[in-house]
């Protein structure tokens, strides 16, 4: 389970910086191990991060269905924080591909457990929330709020 977790944090650090290309990389062996392995929760960490990465390459076909494993993952597991990072992140990629009451509405259910939870980012989220809601764009939205 270490070297998938290694694998994991590598592809992950590789999207942050920019390098989705080079994350999936990585993420591709961490979802094999945590398949063989039989940890639900790993796969849909790593799923989730892999739609991430996936969109960014421009692979929307593939991006929505690993968010929908994710999804299907967490909710069969009961992963309650996990689920919302992953309705977060998917309801962006929805709002940029032309479903933006679908994004909102997985944002929302996200921006609703961060506050039932008392979440650092949930203030912050919020107004990105109202933000969308008003009309902006996720990359206007995203570019000032980081």
């Amino acid at each position: 389970l270490e070297r998938c977790r290694v694998l994991h944090n590598i592809g992950h650090l590789k999207l942050t910086l920019g390098d989705a290309q080079g994350a999936l990389a990585f993420f591709n062996p961490a979802l094999e191990l945590a398949e063989q392995l039989g940890s639900r929760e790993g796969q849909g960490i790593i799923r989730t991060c892999m739609a991430e990465a996936l969109a960014k390459v421009g692979d929307a076909a593939q991006a929505r269905s690993f968010f929908e494993s994710a999804l299907a993952i967490f909710a069969e597991i009961h992963e309650r924080t996990e689920q919302a990072y992953a309705q977060w992140h998917y309801g962006l990629f929805l709002i940029d591909h032309e479903e933006r009451e679908r994004g909102l509405e997985l944002m929302r259910t996200c921006l609703a457990y961060y506050q039932e939870i008392n979440h650092h980012d949930a203030a912050k989220d919020a107004a990105i929330v109202a933000r969308l809601e008003a009309g902006e764009t996720v990359s206007a939205v995203l570019a000032s709020s980081t």
